[in-house]
C-alpha cells in the first residue's frame, strides 16, 4: 500500500445482503459509521487493545474523522461487510499518523511496529 501499510485477508466479505450494501466503505462518501471488532498486538504478540480487553462486543466510529491508523489507505475503508483482514504496521506509519499514534482510539506504545486484526460488521451511510 501507498502508506506502508500492508494487509492479508483472512476471509473475504460479501457485503450486508440485508441493507443492500456490497461495496466498500470508500464507496459511502463522505465518513460512514461502522462497526469492527478488533484486536492489537504488539511484536512480541501480546495484545494491547482491542473489543475483547475493553470487553466490549464491537468498536463502532465514523471513518476518516478521528484520521488514526485506521484511516490509512487501504485499511478499514476498503474493507467490505463481513471481511477480516490483518494489518501490519510500520513504526514510522505509527509515529506519522495524524491521530497521534492511536488506533481505534487506544494510543500505540513505542514500538517497532503493530499487528492489528479487524473484521467489518456493518456500515452505516452518513
Amino acid at each position: 500500500m501507498p502508506s506502508g501499510l500492508k494487509c492479508r485477508v483472512l476471509r473475504a466479505g460479501e457485503g450486508d445482503a440485508r441493507a443492500g450494501i456490497f461495496d466498500p466503505v470508500s464507496k459511502f462518501k463522505p465518513f460512514p459509521f461502522v462497526e469492527v471488532i478488533y484486536s492489537a498486538y504488539l511484536p512480541n504478540g501480546k495484545m494491547f487493545a482491542g473489543t475483547a480487553l475493553d470487553r466490549k462486543a464491537s468498536f463502532s466510529y465514523q471513518v476518516g474523522i478521528r484520521q488514526e491508523l485506521q484511516d490509512e489507505d487501504g485499511a478499514v475503508m476498503s474493507m467490505k461487510v463481513g471481511e477480516r483482514r490483518q494489518f501490519a504496521v510500520p513504526a514510522e506509519l505509527v509515529m506519522e499518523n495524524i491521530g497521534g499514534g492511536k488506533i481505534f482510539g487506544s494510543r500505540v506504545p513505542d514500538v517497532d511496529a503493530i499487528l492489528v486484526d479487524v473484521q467489518l460488521l456493518s456500515i452505516r451511510p452518513y
